[in-house]
């Protein structure tokens, strides 16, 4: 099913992937990397929407970018002021 959208990129969580079925709206937990190792085929029906959660680490990575930018930015306003004075 992601192949057919080019597959996942590197911040994928294939073992947290979510199915939603067309039909009745029923969440379907899926872990892609345990049916990818045994060849099983997952198959869809119209109206299936499936959801590849980002994996926490680049989540992580991402927000730790902006702490350290903010953290700057404070330590810079701070020099000058104490510079100021």
């Amino acid at each position: 099913m992601l192949s057919a959208g080019g597959g996942p990129t590197d911040q994928a969580d294939v073992s947290r992937v979510v199915l939603v079925r067309g039909i009745d709206q029923k969440r379907v937990p899926l872990n892609l990397k345990d049916a990818i190792g045994s060849g099983r085929l997952i198959p869809l029906t119209p109206g299936d929407v499936v959801i590849v959660p980002r994996a926490i680490w680049y989540t992580f990575r991402d927000e730790l970018a902006i702490v350290t930018s903010l953290a700057i930015f404070v330590n810079l306003y701070f020099t000058i002021v104490s510079a100021s004075k």
